[in-house]
């Protein structure tokens, strides 16, 4: 600054001389050249110590938050930043002019900055939470846990989307009202991949759970759950006060975003295991995966000491039906027998495909009474049945056997199929189309057929 000061005080008589049309000998006497420099370098010296002490201060200001930040960084991005307080690198607006205009603009930049980064590490956080996760429940948990505490609502619930149906997976501080659930309002939701927020709407299908009742949330907000165009699911989130994030912004997304892939690659999986466990002619449980449910309720009912019965169901005469019709009318009568099952069969009760045309229905908590009375029920229905195929009509019937636990030698569920299948065959070798009911001595007694 200084040698500018001097150099424009030696072009200044130059200036003069062309431009004011001043005499030569006034404009390049030693006098007014050395009073032009003075003058420069006065001006020069002026600006120096204006800019040490306003803009070269302020410069350090701005240089001594940046390293400060820069510091610290780690601390945001990989350790708990719980500590990290984003004001202590804000600078004070002093004035209006262009420094102040500068000031704010830092102040906007590391302000978004901290944000983004802070938004950065929670979804770290959250993508190392759910990778931990193995079950749908667990995920789903986590995953409305997390939102809970981002948007700052005080409940939430997830609901997974399958075959167009919501199906309500987990719940957190809330009362839900399935039926209530309006499931076109929230498939169109959905399908646009909107979020939308609520405030103050009555009759609302979740209230907060306050432990002696319930409270209308105050505000709502619908999150679609979305993985590469398919539908997942929807987060419900609500709460007694409007929620402290924005749901439009890129960090708010980024970490809604984050959740789809998690829950859709469960729901993937959950429907291969249902796929692996069904036999694919009856829609039944096959024989690998329901021999591992009758394990699970046999170790139940030794636990809690009480009841399992189970029954085997064989059809007469299969073979002649299949050499008389076809395969494929046997195939049919197999298809209609298991459907008579299922529909006879409570939610409790599951049946499984043990074998071909036989089949093992699974009563947990029920008496031997209790099974013979819905078996017998089935019996008299399969009996009375008429099956039109191919211009044919066809009837069946099938014996049963029943076995119980607790009961003399079993104590595995080994031994309670195997007493099953041994009144099976005593209903076999009466006649068939009868049940029988199994006992420790090897003696059955049949039910009469109708």
């Amino acid at each position: 600054m200084i040698g500018f000061g001097i150099f424009m005080g030696i072009i200044f008589p130059f200036f003069t001389y062309f431009l004011l049309d001043l005499p030569p000998h006034k404009v390049f006497s030693p006098l007014f050249f050395s009073l032009c420099i003075a003058a420069g370098i006065t001006v020069g010296l002026c600006n120096y110590y204006l800019f040490k002490v306003v803009v070269a201060i302020y410069l350090k200001r701005i240089q001594f938050k940046l390293s400060s930040f820069r510091q610290n960084l780690k601390n945001i991005l990989w350790k708990d930043s719980k500590d990290f307080n984003p004001d202590k690198y804000i600078l004070k607006i002093n004035s209006a002019d262009t420094i102040g205009e500068i000031t704010e603009e830092y102040n906007i930049f590391m302000t978004t900055l901290t944000r983004l980064l802070k938004a950065d590490r929670k979804t770290a956080n959250f993508l190392d939470l759910l990778q931990q996760k193995v079950k749908i429940q667990d995920i789903s948990d986590t995953i409305v846990d997390v939102f809970k505490d981002y948007f700052g609502a005080n409940g939430g619930c997830l609901f997974s989307l399958e075959k167009s149906v919501l199906q309500l997976v987990t719940k957190s501080n809330l009362i839900v009202d399935v039926e209530s659930i309006d499931q076109e309002y929230c498939y169109d939701i959905i399908k646009k991949g909107k979020i939308v927020v609520l405030e103050e709407i009555d009759n609302l299908p979740v209230r907060f759970n306050i432990g002696i009742g319930s409270l209308n949330p105050y505000t709502i907000a619908y999150l679609p759950i979305i993985y590469q165009s398919r539908p997942v699911g929807l987060c419900i989130l609500s709460a007694q006060q409007k929620f402290k994030a924005n749901f439009s912004s890129i960090e708010s997304l980024n970490l809604t975003n984050q959740a789809a892939p998690f829950l859709y690659n469960r729901m993937l999986m959950r429907k291969l295991e249902v796929l692996a466990a069904i036999d694919e002619l009856t829609g039944l449980l096959n024989r690998r995966y329901g021999m591992k449910r009758l394990n699970e309720e046999f170790e139940r009912a030794k636990r809690h000491n009480s009841t399992l019965s189970v029954t085997m169901l064989d059809i007469d005469n299969f073979k002649q039906l299949n050499d008389t019709y076809g395969h494929l009318a046997g195939d049919h009568i197999l298809k209609t027998f298991a459907e008579l099952i299922c529909e006879e069969s409570r939610v409790s009760e599951f049946a499984l495909r043990y074998g071909g045309e036989e089949f093992l229905i699974i009563f947990p908590g029920a008496s031997v009474i209790s099974c013979d009375r819905v078996v017998e029920r089935m019996r008299r229905k399969t009996e009375a049945l008429s099956i039109t195929f191919m211009q044919h009509n066809l009837h069946f019937t099938f014996s049963a056997g029943i076995a119980a636990y607790p009961g003399d030698q079993i104590n595995d569920q080994t031994q309670l199929v195997n007493a099953a299948d041994q009144a099976l065959y005593q209903a076999k070798n009466q006649g068939k189309n009868q049940i029988a009911i199994y006992s420790c001595s090897n003696t059955t007694t049949p039910t009469q057929t109708s």
